[in-house]
C-alpha cells in the first residue's frame, strides 16, 4: 500500500496524463475495474440505502472518483435532483473530464489524506479503488467527514486479486515494449523511408538497417500477443501493431511529421500507463493492511456491516476489499 507522500507526489503526474487523454489516443482501459460484479455491487448498496427514509437524499463525497462510475450508478438509483456530489481526486485532469460529465457534480481537487471540508458535513463516502492510493490516514479523513447517523462505503484493491494480476501482467507487458525501443525505432525507421525518395546507396542503406532493426521490435509485439493474448495492456499491444502495419503500408498518405508526433503522444501515454499499473500493485492491499483499517472503523462510532472481499460467480480470486459502516 502506498504512502501519502507517494500518492501526492509521484502517481498524481501519471493519473493527471491518464485523464488527459494525451494525445486523444485512449489506448488503454482499466480492465477489470468495469466487472459487472462492481456495477452489480454499487447497484444493490445504492438500492438498499434508497430503501430508508432517512436515506431519501444524499451528500455524496466520492473519493477518486476516477470515470464517475459510482455518481453514475447513484444517480440511475436516486435521481441527480436528490443527490449533492462532491468529487474529490487529487489530478485537475480528473476533475476537469468528471465535472464535464457530470456538471451537477461539485469538483473538489485535494489530497484524500486532509480533506478541505468541515466534521459531519456529508452523509455518505464512497469511494472505488481511490482511497488505498492515499493510504491509511486517509480512511481516518473519511471517518471525520461524515454526520453522526451517516455511511460509508469502500471498494481497494486486493493483493493478489483478480485486477493485481492483470496489472502485473499489463506492467509486464508494457516494459517489454519499453525495452524493445519499438517506438524510437518506428521514428527512425518512419523518418528513414520518407528519405527514400533521394534514391542514394546511403540512403537505401540506412533504410534497410532501420527496418531490420524495427522489424526486431515488433517481434516483440508479436511474442507478447503469443504469450497474453491480444487483449493485454486493455489491447493496447494488437493496437499499436495494426496501427503501425497500417501506417507502413500506406504510407504516402501521411505526413511524417504529424506520424512523429502520434508516436512521441504514444511514448507519453505509455510511460504514464506503466506508473499506473506500478500503482495499483503498490495499492493493493494485504490481508493485515485491510485489518487495519477494519480496526479504524471499530475504534470509531461506526458499526461495521461489511469487511470483506468482493467475488464474481466465475473466479475464485477475489476481486476487490469492501468496507461497509454505518454511524451509530
Amino acid at each position: 500500500m502506498t504512502q501519502p507522500t507517494d500518492f501526492a507526489r509521484e502517481d498524481t503526474d501519471d493519473w493527471d496524463k491518464y485523464w488527459s487523454g494525451v494525445g486523444g489516443i485512449g489506448a488503454f482501459t482499466d480492465g477489470g475495474v468495469s466487472h459487472p460484479a462492481i456495477t452489480a455491487y454499487w447497484q444493490h448498496y445504492f438500492r438498499t440505502l434508497s430503501a430508508s427514509p432517512a436515506n431519501e437524499s444524499l451528500k455524496i463525497i466520492d473519493i477518486a472518483g476516477g470515470n464517475g462510475a459510482l455518481i453514475e450508478t447513484a444517480g440511475q438509483i436516486y435521481g441527480d435532483e436528490q443527490l449533492a456530489i462532491t468529487s474529490l481526486d487529487l489530478s485537475p485532469a480528473a476533475i476537469q473530464q468528471l465535472t464535464k460529465r457530470f456538471p451537477h457534480v461539485n469538483g473538489l481537487v485535494a489530497d484524500a489524506n486532509a480533506i478541505p471540508l468541515q466534521d459531519n458535513s456529508t452523509d455518505l463516502v464512497v469511494s472505488q479503488f481511490g482511497i488505498e492510493y492515499a493510504g491509511a490516514d486517509a480512511i481516518d479523513e473519511a471517518i471525520r467527514v461524515v454526520n453522526p447517523g451517516g455511511n460509508i462505503a469502500l471498494m481497494m484493491h486486493c493483493e493478489n486479486g483478480v485486477i493485481f494480476h492483470e496489472s502485473r501482467i499489463n506492467l509486464t507487458v508494457i516494459q517489454r515494449i519499453l525495452n524493445s525501443h519499438i517506438l524510437p525505432l518506428a521514428k527512425c525507421f518512419f523518418t528513414a523511408r520518407t528519405e527514400l525518395h533521394r534514391g542514394s546507396d546511403k540512403q537505401r542503406q540506412s533504410f534497410q538497417a532501420q527496418a531490420e532493426q524495427f522489424c526486431v521490435a515488433l517481434g516483440v509485439l508479436e511474442h507478447c500477443m503469443s504469450e497474453f493474448g491480444t487483449g493485454a495492456a486493455g489491447g493496447f499491444v494488437h493496437k499499436l501493431y495494426n496501427d503501425l502495419a497500417n501506417v507502413h503500408e500506406s504510407f504516402g498518405q501521411y505526413v511524417l511529421s504529424e506520424v512523429l508526433d502520434w508516436l512521441s503522444n504514444i511514448e507519453v501515454e505509455l510511460e504514464a500507463y506503466k506508473g499506473r499499473m506500478q500503482a495499483m500493485l503498490d495499492a493493493a492491499l494485504a490481508v493485515d493492511e485491510f485489518n487495519e483499517i477494519t480496526e479504524k472503523f471499530r475504534h470509531s462510532e461506526f458499526t461495521l456491516t461489511v469487511a470483506d472481499k468482493l467475488y464474481s460467480p466465475d473466479n475464485s480470486q477475489p476481486l476487490a476489499w469492501v468496507v461497509a459502516a454505518d454511524g451509530q
